[in-house]
């Protein structure tokens, strides 16, 4: 059988910002990469009909620009770590500006201009941020307003005034500082919803373990990664002794109480790093990764020994206990050659020998 990958295991525990960053990525990119290009194509048109004494000049800072702008979409696509990214992300928009301001610094003053060119970088910055959140945001559009303040001071840029570009920006800058707030509220509420999603997905409802379909994802990776490596594997199947018997006793409502006890124990007995699951009705499954056969016996007795000391009040009251008791069979992994359906068989098998030797035992496959 051919295993999935692990791609295909849900991805339940994501966190907010990988989230965030995997939701935005593409969007991020892709309007990066238009406006990289539209953005100093624009400015250029601009300067050839209105300023054609500028044109020249116009198209060596728009490719320029194209260049410095560039840097993300180009990091964002080549998958480099996230703190280069955010750093390009924060960083590219006010050496933008700054490289504009400069070069224009000899022309004829145009504020005009030159607060459309900070307002078209603040949304740029936005888009920019899109993956990473408030403090990229944040950042980058205080490096935006900074810097033409910081070359005013300086004398680099003596036509420009600063309250008649600060006046338009400042509005704008609270306008995205504002989108962001918004998107962040209900990226996380995506979150949740999707989280919920995916753990009804995967999850049994009545006892919140993992369900079929995520045991055969989960334990077919731990599979190939055992047959790969030539580490040891081991399936434990459980199944409660005379469930039905229960049920037509007591009633479905003690059922499901013995099937909660009995996941309890489970998740008691077995590591954080097994693969257990509900594997149907009142039949449980689990995958033991780097466990020998010797050590899986040892942790099935504990089990069944467990669930036989336990005891669950009947409906009828203090005068009612019910003992439950389960049938365990085990079957280990062969050198890389088992799938996983093999083993499942080989380890329902053993369970049914348990079931004929008189129930409330452990039986491994041979």
């Amino acid at each position: 059988m051919e295993q999935p990958s692990p791609g295909a295991l849900p991805t339940v525990h994501t966190t907010v910002s990988e989230f965030r960053f995997k939701e935005y990525e593409r969007l991020s990119l892709t309007l990066s990469l238009i406006i990289t290009c539209l953005g100093p194509l624009l400015t250029f048109v601009q300067d050839l009909l209105l300023n054609p004494h500028l044109a020249g000049l116009s198209l060596r800072i728009g490719l320029c620009s194209m260049g410095i702008l560039g840097l993300y979409p180009l990091a964002l696509g080549l998958a480099l770590s996230r703190r280069l990214i955010q750093a390009i992300a924060i960083l590219s928009p006010s050496i933008v500006v700054c490289m504009d301001l400069l070069l224009r610094a000899d022309q004829p003053g145009d504020v005009t201009r030159s607060i459309v060119l900070l307002l078209y970088l603040i949304a740029y910055a936005r888009i920019l941020a899109l993956p990473f959140g408030l403090p990229v945001t944040i950042s980058s559009i205080a490096m935006l307003l900074l810097i033409p303040l910081a070359l005013m001071v300086s004398g680099l840029l003596p036509g420009l005034s600063a309250v008649r570009i600060l006046i338009p920006l400042i509005p704008m800058a609270l306008m995205m500082f504002l989108l962001e707030l918004l998107l962040t509220r209900n990226l996380h509420e995506t979150h949740r919803q999707r989280k919920q999603l995916e753990d009804m997905a995967i999850q049994d409802p009545l006892t919140g373990l993992n369900n079929r379909r995520y045991f055969v994802l989960s334990a077919s990776e731990h599979l190939r990664i055992a047959a790969r490596s030539g580490r040891p594997l081991c399936i434990l199947m459980v199944d409660l002794d005379h469930f039905k018997r229960i049920n037509d006793t007591f009633g479905h409502a003690t059922g499901d109480q013995v099937i909660r006890l009995t996941s309890d124990v489970l998740r008691h007995e077995l590591r954080a790093s097994d693969v257990l699951a509900r594997f149907g009705g009142e039949e449980f499954i689990a995958c033991l990764p780097d466990t020998e056969q010797a050590a899986a016996m040892v942790a099935a007795e504990r089990i069944r020994s467990n669930l036989e000391k336990s005891a669950l009040q009947g409906p009828q009251g203090a005068d009612s206990i019910l003992r439950v008791t389960a049938s365990i069979g085990i079957a280990a992994a062969g050198a890389g050659t088992d799938t996983l359906e093999m083993l499942i068989e080989r380890a329902d098998r053993a369970l049914y020998e348990s079931k004929r030797g008189g129930r409330n035992r452990v039986t491994c496959a041979a």
